[in-house]
């Protein structure tokens, strides 16, 4: 996604049994940790959830241009993805 016109993007996931926690982990292609997002319980129950991500690291730098690793860890089951960030 570009962050040049200030929408970021949508993270999907979907459930097939409620969780007691989750999170949102975002890591820079060094491993260092640039987003972190603690789920509220209403995306912790069964179905499809979207999660809206400005873009922005946890100190509301803008991200430079590059592939960012996704990770969503639901009582340590964890889904692993990619996402490019260009402009």
């Amino acid at each position: 996604f570009s962050l040049t016109n200030g929408s970021g993007t949508k993270i999907r996931y979907t459930l097939l049994s409620p969780s007691s926690s989750g999170k949102l982990i975002i890591l820079d292609s060094s491993g260092d940790l640039v987003y972190l997002y603690n789920l509220v319980s209403s995306e912790l129950i069964s179905g499809t959830h979207t999660i809206d991500w400005n873009g922005l690291s946890i100190f509301g730098n803008t991200l430079t241009p590059g592939v960012y690793f996704v990770f969503l860890d639901f009582n340590g089951q964890v889904i692993r993805s990619k996402i490019a960030v260009i402009n």
